[in-house]
């Protein structure tokens, strides 16, 4: 007799045992701070991001392995510029994007050669650095997976010089180094694969219980989510960057007394306050003290190469 298969129990039945049987060997470590992070590409397996859903079933986005995941960045990273270039917002062949430019490269290769005078394997030796400097008003740089960094001309005003440039440059840097992005995927598949589970479980209450506290409002389970697991660790991320950030400086010479001064003046362009609770990046001077502590330890630990 032929047993017939329901769908749906079967995509639940799979999520449970793939979250069982991935997160205990799925955790690594990042280079040179040794955190303990979630990383499915470390255990060589795929990332799976659902992405709606037909019939009740989720659509699954696949990331083989961090290649492919790199292949594709590199493409929206080429569209981008492509189109910063159509709207004329791309800044190129100025002294202030050669400066980026070299600024990030003079970063990349100390690292490089960090871990040739130590005779170690560089973690990011394959990826393909490329920086940009786009016209706007934002105060913000960003970096794709793969070494893919963008700076915005409203930044620099508050960067103010030739290290403070670095020391933002070195914090983006740091997150590709530490592969937070993978990590950050990482966590949405589990979460993801955990929400299936449980919504076809009888605990699905839970999911859509509301609450309110004064003039806030949400939902358990996503708040949950947010504030309990996505936020923390990005804080987490954000502290690992400024502190790699601040060691890629001193590997490659640049003043590490900057990122503190780097962030005073952030806390003199900050309109609004978030409790840190709340927010995906350490409290403005929280972090601008935590440089002051880390100062004599990363000249200890990175010298110049």
């Amino acid at each position: 007799m032929q047993t017939r298969v329901n769908r749906r129990k079967f995509i639940v039945s799979a999520t449970c045992s793939i979250c069982g049987s991935v997160i205990l060997p799925s955790c690594a470590q990042v280079p040179l701070t040794n955190r303990n992070q979630l990383n499915l590409y470390d255990s060589n397996l795929p990332i799976v991001i659902f992405q709606g859903s037909v019939a009740g079933i989720p659509i699954p986005k696949v990331y083989a392995n961090e290649k492919s995941l790199n292949q594709e960045i590199d493409k929206v990273y080429n569209k981008f510029i492509s189109q910063a270039k159509n709207d004329k917002i791309l800044v190129d062949n100025t002294a202030e994007s050669k400066k980026i430019k070299e600024i990030g490269t003079e970063i990349y290769s100390s690292i490089n050669k960090y871990y040739q005078n130590n005779n170690q394997k560089n973690p990011i030796e394959d990826f393909k650095w490329q920086f940009a400097l786009i016209e706007s008003e934002q105060k913000n740089a960003w970096c794709m997976p793969g070494g893919k960094i963008a700076f915005y001309t409203g930044i620099l005003p508050i960067c103010k010089n030739d290290d403070g440039i670095a020391a933002v440059m070195g914090h983006e840097i740091a997150h590709a180094f530490a592969r937070h992005t993978v990590e950050k995927l990482t966590q949405s598949s589990m979460i993801q694969m955990a929400t299936i589970g449980i919504s076809n479980s009888r605990y699905s209450q839970l999911l859509n219980r509301s609450f309110r506290i004064g003039n806030v409002g949400g939902n358990v389970y996503n708040s949950v989510v947010k504030y309990g697991i996505f936020l923390p660790f990005s804080r987490n991320m954000e502290s690992e960057a400024d502190y790699l950030g601040m060691a890629f400086m001193n590997l490659s010479g640049f003043d590490i007394n900057e990122p503190s001064k780097l962030w005073g003046r952030m806390m003199l362009e900050q309109k609004k306050s978030v409790p840190e609770f709340m927010s995906s990046h350490p409290n403005p001077e929280n972090r601008s003290n935590k440089f002051l502590e880390w100062e004599n330890e990363i000249k200890d630990k990175f010298p110049r190469v």
